[in-house]
């Protein structure tokens, strides 16, 4: 028979814990596995979910309905498309070329955002005045995709040194710009410092290993509502150990590695560009 028991994450007390356990369950306890956190909860969970599986044959009964989905790429990748295709075109038609702009420039007046976007000035300064950063003046652009004001998520492309706004952000990036980005971030629950080199194809280089919390992708936001709903969760932690809590405060939620999140957001953005050069007789902008 092998028990499990279940301490606090970071416990101190979980020696005590375990020797309280031997005390009440005998030679049982010398076969025990101690679980210190809630990611070692669920990789037990799973382990044993997969041992009822192997051993009955039942599938059904070894998965309750109020057990966890097992992650599907494709699934999840489609709805993180259709939330950013709920953004609009024009959002992302303007994005594109004003992270390419910014790549190398402090800021962009609008009037050639709208040139290079092949959109009215009227309708380009709409969407950016509601989703992104502008100068004091109010006349120019300075953040939208990158921005030169320093974030928690720095990036070097070339020689320029820029900054984003989530760890979502680092790995579009590549694609959008079809240069190699390396970022320089920290993880959200230990500070811990984490470095990434991405290319339009795939990560190059993570250290250390790394994951990426992203939020419930089926929730519908305004423009203005997608820093506070999407980017503040989606950030870097050192592992899925370190990213435990934010998961079990956020169960819709989803902790990825580095690169599964870059598959996701790659073909996402992949997904994006095509629809953003769809011919106008063509197009089929989400309801």
């Amino acid at each position: 028979m092998r028990t499990a028991v279940l301490s606090v994450p970071g416990c101190l007390n979980a020696p005590l814990v375990r020797q309280r356990a031997a005390v009440q369950l005998g030679e049982v306890i010398a076969d025990a596995n101690l679980l210190v956190s809630t990611a070692a909860a669920a990789r037990a969970c799973r382990r044993e979910r997969k041992n009822r599986i192997s051993t009955t044959g039942d599938r059904r009964s070894a998965m309750p309905e109020d057990e966890p989905r097992e992650w599907d790429r494709e699934a999840f990748t489609d709805a993180v498309a259709a939330y950013q295709q709920s953004l609009g075109r024009d959002f992302w038609r303007l994005l594109w070329v004003a992270a390419a702009e910014l790549a190398t420039a402090t800021s962009v007046r609008p009037e050639r955002l709208a040139a290079l976007a092949d959109l009215p000035l009227e309708r380009t300064l709409a969407v950016a005045r509601e989703a992104w950063e502008w100068a004091p003046s109010g006349e120019r652009l300075v953040g939208a995709g990158l921005t030169s004001v320093e974030t928690p998520y720095r990036v070097d492309i070339d020689e320029h040194t820029k900054w984003t706004y989530c760890a979502p952000d680092t790995l579009e990036l590549p694609v959008i710009l079809d240069r190699p980005v390396r970022t320089r971030s920290s993880c959200a629950a230990t500070g811990e410092a984490i470095r990434v080199h991405a290319t339009a194809t795939g990560v190059q280089d993570l250290d250390p290993p790394g994951a990426v919390s992203l939020p419930d992708m089926s929730v519908r936001t305004g423009l203005a509502e997608v820093g506070a709903s999407v980017c503040n969760h989606s950030r870097f932690y050192r592992d899925a150990e370190a990213g435990s809590e934010w998961l079990a405060a956020n169960p819709r939620g989803r902790l990825l590695t580095v690169s599964e999140a870059f598959a996701v957001m790659r073909a996402s953005m992949v997904r994006i560009r095509d629809w953003c050069q769809e011919p106008v007789g063509r197009r089929t902008d989400p309801a």
